[in-house]
């Protein structure tokens, strides 16, 4: 089974958090099968499947996302429920491991580890297929998610014992903290991340397996559609360092470290007003430019 959620539509959602997290799950210093060394396996086995998938499809990559192509990939995990995100990256495959994590977001937004008072979304135990939550990414559009609370958790994953797996697509996160009209003290943009139980971890080829159609699928509908057109033109600007007057930012600064973290921050708020930003270190080296 496969539910896309707000596939047609850009907007900016503001969440609460309207379900109990039991902490009486926790297992902490238990061992458990979750292990970077199994993160690491189910992320590789993924991106390998799905560039085999558009090889024999015969894509053309620049109209599909820059993840697909080169990854960076960040897991963690809380509990029982890995959460592993995608994001673009230049040249090669590159990990991080944030480990042993009491929130979805920790990961998502790749900040400091907190125990989450709640959480916005409810995963289900469904055993037939995947949830999608797709949102849109192109030209001046953008679907943006607001978490609002002083700690709050997007799904109750690792809480509530076995779920389905669940993708996000294309979505920008903001925690919120003092409200919806309160600047974000975080902010990140998530081209793919996926949820998955550890009874579903355990045989990568098996998950993928379940995964397959519902994100082939989805990957196939943006490769022949005008997010086709919006990513063959990312990929083009990139290449030759052209942006548009309008929208085009390019986001300066020390981007080694911690203050890389930052850039990333300030770029992804930018991305989520509808505007182009990119790091300066992700654009192409001009000669004369570099004299």
């Amino acid at each position: 089974m496969e539910q896309n959620l707000l596939a047609d539509s850009a907007q900016c959602l503001n969440l609460s958090c309207h379900y109990y997290l039991c902490y009486s799950t926790l297992r902490e210093g238990a061992i458990v099968p979750l292990s970077s060394r199994l993160a690491k396996q189910t992320t590789k086995i993924f991106l390998q499947q799905l560039r085999s998938w558009a090889s024999a499809q015969r894509l053309q990559l620049s109209r599909l996302p820059q993840w697909i192509t080169a990854s960076k990939v960040r897991v963690g995990w809380i509990n029982d429920a890995l959460v592993s995100v995608f994001e673009d990256n230049l040249h090669a495959d590159a990990y991080q491991v944030r480990g042993a994590v009491k929130s979805d977001v920790v990961v998502l937004l790749n900040i400091n580890d907190f125990r989450p008072t709640g959480a916005s979304l409810k995963a289900r135990p469904d055993t037939t297929g995947l949830i999608i939550l797709s949102g849109i990414y192109r030209d001046g559009q953008r679907t943006v998610f607001n978490l609002l609370g002083q700690a709050p958790a997007f799904f109750n994953c690792g809480y509530i014992g076995y779920f389905g797996p669940i993708a996000l697509f294309n979505i920008i996160m903001q925690h919120k903290p003092d409200g919806a009209d309160s600047d974000p003290v975080a902010a990140r943009q998530i081209p793919f991340a996926i949820y998955a139980h550890e009874r579903d971890v355990i045989d990568p080829r098996l998950l993928w397996s379940r995964c397959q159609m519902q994100l082939t699928n989805s990957l196939l509908d943006v490769h022949n559609s005008d997010a086709g057109d919006y990513y063959a033109r990312l990929q083009s600007r990139a290449t030759t360092f052209a942006l548009n007057k309008r929208t085009g930012v390019i986001v300066l600064g020390k981007d080694t470290g911690p203050e890389l973290e930052e850039l990333i921050q300030v770029r992804d708020s930018l991305r989520g007003m509808g505007y182009d930003a990119e790091l300066v270190k992700d654009l192409p080296e001009i000669p004369m430019m570099s004299n």
